[in-house]
């Protein structure tokens, strides 16, 4: 699956905005180092050695050197420990530490600093923000039409009952793989809620300067991305894994 998975990324058209505008390379370098950081960290968990747990350290802080996104790394790598042990350990949730408390507040005490904005949104308009634009990212993905850019503004109002739809249906989608998890297994889970996390720092609840003129745009989910992309082509994998032997050669089954 990491060969078709790696092939689709690579050439997805919701990442031309981040591959060819040379403003954002950034997030081309940003995704080197961050993947980096989570290779290093795989092989650390599972054969314990300092350097390696310093390693992936300093290859976080050159993510977040290169884009401030990268920040939810320490989320992502928890989430990655639940998919494959159940369980975040507290023994893995403090080799998290140094990622999580450190750098990773400097970072955000240096980004408030420089762009000190207030657009006054609720919390329920941020919620249906944040839901919405969830959607959209996930609809872009799996159908790359009409790009753009920049997005139109939405317009928000929460005492329309229509727009929490995206809210009831995010909830219900997340509350549908937990109970289904024991059946389909973690994965599809732990993908969605990298999708999301890996997305928080631009989903709205914080105040950042592009809210100006619109809730999303392409480059923002060049990471995030890769959890729906793993979700769909893994489903597909096993979906054709499961297809008689014959059919897989493209030939019709002779039973």
């Amino acid at each position: 699956m990491l060969v078709p998975g790696a092939a689709v990324f690579a050439v997805h058209s919701v990442h031309v905005e981040s591959v060819a505008w040379i403003i954002e390379r950034k997030d081309v370098l940003s995704a080197l180092f961050y993947l980096a950081a989570v290779l290093v960290w795989v092989r650390f968990v599972e054969q314990p050695r300092p350097w390696r747990s310093g390693l992936a350290l300093v290859l976080f802080t050159a993510g977040l050197l290169s884009k401030s996104v990268v920040v939810t790394l320490p989320v992502a790598l928890a989430i990655w420990q639940w998919w494959q042990s159940g369980r975040a350990r507290w023994m893995d949730l403090l080799r998290l530490a140094p990622f999580a408390a450190g750098i990773t507040a400097a970072d955000l005490s240096f980004y408030t600093s420089r762009e000190p904005l207030e657009l006054g949104y609720t919390l329920a308009e941020r919620a249906l923000i944040a839901s919405r634009a969830l959607w959209f990212y996930a609809g872009k993905l799996l159908w790359p039409a009409d790009l753009a850019v920049i997005y139109p503004l939405w317009e928000i109002d929460a005492r329309d009952l229509k727009t929490w739809a995206y809210l009831a249906a995010a909830a219900a989608l997340a509350a549908g793989l937990w109970v289904a998890r024991r059946r389909i297994g973690r994965g599809p889970l732990a993908r969605v809620l990298y999708f999301a996390v890996t997305l928080g720092p631009v989903l709205g609840f914080v105040d950042y300067g592009y809210m100006q003129f619109s809730f999303v745009a392409d480059r923002f989910q060049y990471l995030a991305g890769i959890g729906v992309l793993a979700v769909v082509i893994g489903g597909a994998a096993h979906g054709v894994g499961r297809l008689p032997k014959a059919w897989r050669r493209g030939a019709p089954s002779s039973g």
